[in-house]
């Protein structure tokens, strides 16, 4: 028999007793000999390997072990009761490690678990799934008291917290599976779940999704797709296309802008935008993008033969390319390894590929801008079109989107604020490009505007090499 006493002094001791009894002929007891053992230690000790086994050693939530028993025990004890595993991500944690350091991102996490505990009430139980992982069980399906319960978490995520003297705010995704609906596993419910979770992930931050068969599809789609992209470039399935671009004070083609394809073996070609996010999502990008370069590098020189002049071609660059100094350094080793001119590689990024780390962002961009390749600002008005990175970033050109191109004509303001964003950039010494012409009345507009540079449909469409070569002749 196993037992606890409390002490004089008010701590627990845990007494194992032993015992055996002598009986006599009549069936009587006549003597008892057992002894007692402190089994405190031990008793600790266990609990102790309890403690690490099942909670998370920083937040003391639950942790995956004790969570994945909590759900495992839950279904086999009701089988019959449906309820709902909400799967709550941080988003950007790493950045927050990053910037602010370790020691901030510990006591962040520590804060948002206390909250998080504070959100649920027995039965329900909240675990922390390691690093910025929640899981949520939740003793209902009821669709109101599902968002009630998800409202009041973001409710309490939004507050700004100061930690160590720093302001931090603080957003998440969370994917939701519901048993017996969507699965009957611990297992299974967190794949759902998780599948859930990276969908709002891709849907922006402070998001929320509901798993489903047409999610989970998608989901094995896109893996299967991601299998064949990791393949591409070995099995050489992509090619490079080019539109010209052209100087609009008199329609004399000045350069390009390369574009990557992909035709998988036997099938048909996977458009861009479905290929290119899934590859910066999955971290393809580095090697695809490494291929283009080479690539265009390759081609750059041949028509260099053809014109006996250089013709400047852009690379759209990802926000993994820009921020990565490895990646940098490899595209700098083909510049040299080619012995490619200042001016005939281009890169092209976005705005809001500069937001996620801005600082690296700029030191490479440096670093390429310093070894010849000029940079252009591509999108400008679809992102947060900060002026701060006209005059902070080493860019040499902007490019107007073709979100604004296609509405010339279509209201006085649309009109004037091309006309702005012209005369801006010429006033800081930067030229422009038009993207997205399609029409005639287009052209004449951004002409009229001193616009020094389009590209469009109603120029010329993207073309395989051998056609742009006939161009140069």
């Amino acid at each position: 028999m196993m037992y606890r006493v409390v002490r004089a002094d008010g701590s627990i001791a845990w007494i194992r007793t032993h015992g055996t009894a002598q009986i006599n002929e009549d069936g009587k007891i006549v003597k008892v000999a057992g002894s007692h053992t402190d089994i405190t230690l031990s008793k600790n000790y266990d609990e102790e390997l309890t403690r690490l086994a099942y909670y998370h050693s920083l937040t003391g939530l639950l942790n995956w072990h004790g969570f994945a028993k909590k759900i495992q025990e839950r279904i086999h004890t009701q089988p019959k009761t449906p309820f709902t595993l909400l799967y709550l991500d941080i988003d950007d944690f790493k950045n927050i490690n990053d910037f602010h350091g370790y020691a901030v991102g510990d006591r962040m996490l520590v804060e948002i678990a206390n909250d998080m505990a504070q959100l649920v009430v027995e039965p329900e139980v909240v675990a922390n799934l390691g690093g910025d992982g929640f899981g949520f069980l939740i003793e209902t399906v009821d669709s109101t008291q599902v968002h009630t319960k998800i409202a009041s978490i973001y409710a309490s995520l939004r507050k700004l917290r100061s930690i160590d003297g720093q302001w931090l705010d603080v957003s998440a995704c969370i994917g939701i599976a519901q048993y017996p609906k969507d699965d009957e596993t611990f297992d299974d419910l967190m794949q759902s779940a998780d599948e859930a979770m990276y969908e709002a992930k891709s849907k922006g931050k402070n998001t929320y999704v509901f798993f489903s068969d047409a999610l989970h599809d998608s989901r094995l789609h896109s893996i299967a797709l991601t299998n064949e992209l990791r393949k591409a470039v070995d099995n050489d399935e992509l090619y490079m296309m080019y539109q010209p671009i052209y100087r609009l004070s008199d329609r004399h083609l000045s350069s390009m802008e390369a574009l990557v394809r992909w035709k998988p073996t036997g099938r048909d070609h996977v458009p861009p935008d479905v290929f290119i996010p899934l590859a910066e999502s999955t971290g393809l990008i580095g090697k695809i993008e490494l291929w283009v370069f080479e690539s265009v590098i390759k081609q750059v020189i041949a028509w260099r033969s053809i014109r006996h002049q250089s013709v400047p071609v852009a690379i759209n660059l990802s926000s993994n390319g820009v921020t990565n100094d490895e990646f940098i350094r490899k595209v700098i080793e083909l510049l040299r390894k080619y012995e490619i001119k200042n001016g005939e590689i281009e890169v092209e990024i976005t705005e809001t590929g500069l937001i996620e780390n801005y600082e690296a962002a700029l030191h490479n961009l440096r670093i390429l801008r310093s070894n010849g390749v000029k940079i252009l600002l591509d999108d400008f008005g679809k992102g947060y079109s900060s002026l701060t990175y006209l005059v902070s970033l080493p860019i040499d050109l902007l490019k107007i989107d073709r979100g604004f191109t296609s509405r010339i004509h279509s209201s006085n303001e649309i009109d004037a604020v091309i006309a702005t964003i012209v005369s801006l950039a010429h006033s800081i010494n930067l030229e422009v490009i038009a993207e997205g012409i399609e029409f005639e009345n287009q052209l004449d507009y951004l002409a009229k505007l001193k616009t020094d540079y389009g590209q469009g449909y109603h120029l010329h469409r993207p073309a395989l090499p051998e056609i742009v070569e006939k161009l140069l002749k």
